[in-house]
């Protein structure tokens, strides 16, 4: 039975769990530093990013008030398993591919940035409708975008985002099927970091999208997996990582890790930066000096 109050996390719990530990309390902590502060931390899953009823639906009925949280709560029960196959298999299945497709839309659909820039969106008239007729691209004939339409003409601001991103979702879910997949793991297992905004989009100046076809994504997987995904039609090719082998796991040099890992959470960050860095092992609560 559904609670009328509920802990929703902007970062998945079982994504977390890739990159954290279990304590002597057998609970799941994760190692973070949060930016601005002088100290890491190291808190616990359960309770890290979670918000009460944040991605609730304004709907009266509650399986329907739920209805974002439970899709993505499917989502999170496939994921343990592509990073299974991942290990023992050393590629991408069809499966979990599109797992993979659904998982990356949800995250960003859940993540504070992503949502602020939709928020604003939906605040500005033209850039409203600018959101609307991309989100629809894939959609058949009209009825998604009378919904959309609707819902930003008539309903209060508050009540918008939330009814607008399963929509968002869908349509992102779209595009990833688009873009070619090659999985990235380091050599020397030194592994890879993560953060609470952990889909890093470069856009190399193209800002007319939401993801737009000369955009590269990389979105660490876990402390193991790293997935890069690309258009074939984007104009850019100079990129060392198109050449590997798609929905394969390709080791990659120190020099490769430490240059994404720097791209993604240390080089300046114009669209959709981070407020915590997640570590990929347990690491001791350290206060930094002046």
């Amino acid at each position: 039975m559904e609670t009328e109050f509920q802990n929703q996390h902007k970062l998945s719990q079982i994504y977390l769990k890739q990159f954290g530990y279990i304590g002597e309390d057998n609970e799941h902590y994760v190692s973070v530093y949060k930016v601005g502060e002088k100290k890491t931390e190291n808190i616990k899953v359960k309770s890290f990013t979670a918000e009460v009823n944040i991605f609730d639906l304004p709907l009266p009925d509650i399986k329907d008030k739920r209805l974002f949280e439970n899709l993505s709560s499917q989502l999170e029960s496939r994921y343990p398993k592509v990073i299974a196959n991942l290990q023992n298999q050393k590629k991408l299945i069809p499966l979990d591919k599109d797992v993979l497709n659904n998982f990356a839309a949800n995250i960003l659909c859940r993540t504070d940035r992503f949502r602020d820039f939709i928020s604003w969106c939906l605040k500005d008239s033209k850039a409203a409708v600018t959101l609307v007729s991309e989100i629809t691209l894939f959609s058949e004939g009209q009825g998604d975008k009378d919904e959309l339409e609707f819902i930003i003409k008539y309903l209060p601001s508050d009540l918008q985002l939330n009814l607008v991103m399963p929509y968002i979702m869908t349509h992102l879910v779209e595009v990833f099927r688009r873009f070619k997949k090659v999985i990235l793991k380091h050599f020397g297992n030194v592994g890879w970091l993560t953060s609470d905004n952990p889909v890093h989009i470069e856009r190399f100046g193209q800002h007319s999208y939401l993801i737009p076809i000369e955009a590269e994504i990389y979105f660490p997987l876990s402390k193991d997996f790293c997935l890069f995904m690309f258009h074939p039609d984007s104009l850019s090719s100079d990129n060392p990582l198109r050449k590997l082998k798609l929905d394969k796991v390709n080791l990659v040099n120190f020099e490769t890790c430490d240059a994404i890992n720097k791209r993604m959470f240390t080089d300046n960050q114009a669209y959709l930066n981070f407020d915590y860095l997640i570590f990929n092992t347990q690491t001791d609560e350290t206060t930094f000096r002046e």
